[in-house]
């Protein structure tokens, strides 16, 4: 009995949007591995199905902007896909966010992201920090929905940081290193100039 139902509980577990997005997170790996792209039924047969089906969930639950480079990053360094839903895992992902990826679009990716939320909020956008209150934005620079490009330009951020606590401002020091960011902005002064632009056109 036990035999049987598993296959119908993938089967219905497949048509849900966590299921939707273990397949094609799966896809994305055998491509990323240069396999040939399976189909469904292949998933569901798979070892690696409820491998998957964990990692659907982590990318919803922290929220993760770009599950695809994630999985990118897992194949280059050789991780199995058992392993990604790990601490270290997760923060590869982060070192290159933060590192690697190109600053702009990191900017540029927070600011839609920050609009989105404003509209959906109901809120200005020069008031969203304020209104996020400090617990949540903390959330989203974890998550790296904000980058740190943006919230250290930022005057609407730089108001709301000066309001944390000192047990919140050691957590915004897990999530930020203050040291990293501070040697990286003496050495991009022109993308600095570039964001403070970007910043002012936008009212944050």
């Amino acid at each position: 009995m036990k035999h049987h139902c598993e296959p119908r509980r993938r089967q219905q577990e497949l048509k849900s949007p966590i299921g939707q997005a273990a397949l094609s997170y799966y896809r994305a790996w055998m491509h990323c591995k240069r396999f040939s792209q399976p189909g469904a039924e292949a998933f569901l047969e798979s070892k690696f199905y409820r491998t998957f089906i964990k990692f659907a969930e982590m990318v919803q639950a922290a929220n993760i902007a770009k599950p695809e480079k994630y999985i990118e990053i897992m194949v280059e360094n050789d991780l199995n896909p058992t392993l990604w839903c790990r601490d270290s895992a997760y923060a590869w992902y982060l070192d290159w966010s933060d590192k690697l990826s190109d600053p702009l679009d990191q900017v540029q990716a927070s600011v839609e992201y920050l609009m989105d939320l404003s509209e959906k909020e109901g809120v200005k956008l020069s008031d969203i920090f304020n209104h996020l209150g400090s617990q949540q934005v903390l959330s989203l620079i974890r998550q790296r929905r904000l980058s740190p490009w943006l919230l250290f330009c930022s005057p609407t951020f730089g108001a709301l940081l000066k309001t944390l606590d000192q047990s919140q401002l050691q957590v915004f020091n897990q999530v930020v290193n203050a040291g990293y960011w501070g040697e990286r902005f003496k050495t991009e002064k022109a993308t600095i100039e570039n964001v403070k632009q970007i910043v002012k056109a936008v009212g944050l």
